[in-house]
């Protein structure tokens, strides 16, 4: 049984912390190490955590640092601190179900088979949507968000993300890469790891709810329903926002991060899938729809696939 380390950061998360952690040490895969970095809490964060690794040191060590840096670079710095053969990321607030790691780890070596386990391997799965007490709201996101798990090459994650960071895996051979990252330009790590293993490795879906994903009023990114009505709805809120492209133009600053990271060791036509999407502002309208549809650049579900389409066609540089 191989040692994973689990990449635990935290920020103000005395209400469910306990949970989580208690969830970790019921896990039917034992041989797991937890690093933690807080964020700077106010509040009880830092004493829960005390407590744990006073209680069980060794599955628990801290981390120390003093700055706020936000989810994105804590999780990132978690990992470049960190070594180890395999990663998972975990959130605060979440419950892990009790073979969260051992049918992960399943996938993982699946894939290390089929492939090689020199490249950057990433294992994600499905979550069970829940409230605050735990009752289920959808026992699947992907069904619930229409995700597609097949979305798994660079055009497709370029455009939309279905990789939740709670629920990844990833190898050691990640490392290389991150080193490199211009972390500025990251939406969010998930999304940068799964680019990752888009362009130069493998990526494997389990398809089944592995964790309990808590919906609640603080959470930094949470699940939203996707169906036609509830779309149509936030189409009226987003038609009167004054920066209708933000939605894209921060996929525009990540890709062209990552290709300055990236761009050299890529294929050739990584890159130009890459290029086109760095620079498709700047086409005319025509040049604009050949690339669409030579690329495929698009949403997963139909409704929010028209509204992207609009607003790349409409964005000028």
């Amino acid at each position: 049984m191989e040692e994973v380390i689990i990449l635990l950061s935290t920020y103000n998360g005395d209400s469910y912390l306990s949970e989580q952690l208690d969830s970790l040490l019921n896990q039917s895969y034992t041989n797991w190490k937890c690093i933690i970095r807080d964020d700077k809490s106010s509040d009880n964060t830092l004493k829960i955590i005390e407590r744990y690794i006073d209680k069980y040191p060794n599955y628990f060590t801290l981390l120390t640092d003093s700055e706020n840096l936000g989810a994105c670079k804590s999780f990132l710095k978690l990992f470049t601190a960190s070594d180890g053969s395999y990663f998972m990321f975990c959130d605060q607030d979440d419950v892990w179900k009790k073979d969260k790691i051992f049918k992960t780890m399943l996938k993982m070596k699946e894939l290390e088979t089929r492939f090689s386990n020199e490249i950057p391997l990433l294992v994600h799965s499905d979550l069970e949507i829940v409230n605050q007490s735990l009752e289920t709201i959808a026992p699947s996101m992907f069904t619930y968000q229409k995700l597609d798990s097949s979305s798994r090459k660079l055009n497709q994650l370029l455009v939309q993300n279905n990789i939740t960071g709670c629920t990844m895996m990833i190898n050691s051979s990640f490392k290389s890469y991150i080193t490199n990252s211009n972390v500025n330009e990251i939406i969010m790590h998930d999304w940068w790891f799964g680019l990752i293993g888009a362009a130069f490795g493998q990526i494997g879906f389990v398809n089944e709810a592995l964790i309990l994903y808590r919906q609640h009023g603080a959470n930094v990114v949470g699940a939203k329903k996707i169906d036609l009505m509830g779309t149509i709805k936030s189409l009226k809120t987003f038609i009167k926002k004054e920066d209708k492209y933000e939605l894209i133009t921060h996929t525009f600053k990540q890709a062209n991060g990552f290709y300055d990271s990236y761009g050299a060791k890529l294929e050739v036509l990584q890159r130009e899938i890459l290029i086109s999407y760095i620079n498709f502002s700047k086409f005319n309208i025509v040049k604009k729809i050949n690339i669409m549809n030579k690329y495929r650049f698009k949403k997963n579900y139909w409704v929010k696939d028209i509204v992207f389409h609009c607003l790349m066609l409409a964005r000028k540089a």
